[in-house]
């Protein structure tokens, strides 16, 4: 899968799989199609290094090797071992990870418990406590657990089959996505601080909501619109940007709003923009605009 967070997002939205290969309007997964889990796991390395072209021949060789050894840590009877590997090379942020596992693992039925937990909540969570870790897996409790969200401000929901032991996915690539992978340009996610002031993690939910909402909508009406058609690939990502950043303000604002009427301080509303001074070129412009106008001769009204 990619690398950045905002192109991984995009490839999930789409309804892409890591391992997979398309057939039709589907993705399957490869990974438990043994034998030809390895032989096809090595195309997909070789081209995806190719691909690199920038890169010289020995960063390619790397990153077929990391591929495939990502491909092969990833089976179901690694996957302890890669979570081990994992908890003991960036401990901070995978060894509690780690340790919830093992302590979920202790309870009675965790797998069964895990898959009727998907089928009834198809919601993706975003457990960060040792407790929501707990209750995720579990059936009832996986509610209590915050909903991670795309970079569209939209719930990201499971898109395979829980009890199928193959992984397939429908592809799905609207109008929006197709166009931003056809000028190149990655909508991210924004920040959890709003003027170098911490939000809460309800406060940072909320503006990924309304910020991803809004730009999903704002880039709708501009993709649609003439005007964007008539610009070049380096204008249009321009316009996409402003669009980001405008739909970013408008719900930085909305938190603000929020805020003040909580009665908590700590967050200001932007100074509204002031507006440019014209240039004498465009008084010019304006006078002789003007001066057509008082030349123009009156036709009386209802005169043929």
């Amino acid at each position: 899968m990619p690398t950045s967070v905002a192109a991984r997002d995009r490839f999930y939205r789409e309804g892409k799989q890591p391992y997979s290969v398309r057939l039709g309007d589907k993705w399957v997964q490869y990974q438990r199609l043994e034998p030809l889990n390895q032989p096809i796991a090595q195309v997909g390395a070789a081209l995806l290094a190719l691909e690199q072209k920038d890169a010289d021949a020995r960063d390619k060789i790397g990153t077929a090797i990391i591929t495939l050894a990502e491909n092969l840590v990833s089976q179901t009877y690694l996957s302890g071992l890669a979570d081990f590997l994992n908890a003991t090379t960036h401990i901070e942020r995978s060894g509690e990870a780690f340790l919830t596992r093992i302590a979920s693992g202790m309870v009675p039925a965790s797998s069964l418990l895990r898959t009727a937990t998907q089928q009834i909540d198809p919601t993706i969570r975003k457990p960060t406590t040792p407790l929501e870790r707990l209750e995720a897996p579990l059936p009832g409790l996986s509610q209590n657990v915050p909903p991670r969200l795309t970079a569209f401000g939209q719930e990201a929901q499971r898109q395979t089959t829980t009890w199928f032991p193959i992984g397939i996915s429908k592809a799905r690539q609207d109008e929006v996505d197709a166009e931003l992978e056809r000028v190149g340009v990655e909508v991210g996610f924004v920040g959890d601080t709003i003027q170098k002031k911490d939000l809460t993690r309800e406060q940072q939910q909320r503006y990924q909501t309304l910020a991803g909402q809004g730009t999903y909508k704002a880039l709708q009406v501009l993709f649609r619109s003439e005007g964007y058609r008539q610009f070049g690939d380096a204008n249009k990502r321009k316009r996409i940007a402003a669009v980001v950043e405008a739909a970013r303000q408008t719900a930085r604002n909305a938190i603000i709003r929020q805020q003040a009427e909580a009665g908590k301080a700590g967050l200001e509303l932007p100074a509204p923009a002031q507006p440019t001074p014209p240039t004498e070129d465009a008084l010019q412009r304006y006078e002789d605009w003007k001066r057509r106008q008082d030349i123009t001769p009156k036709v009386p009204v209802g005169a043929r």
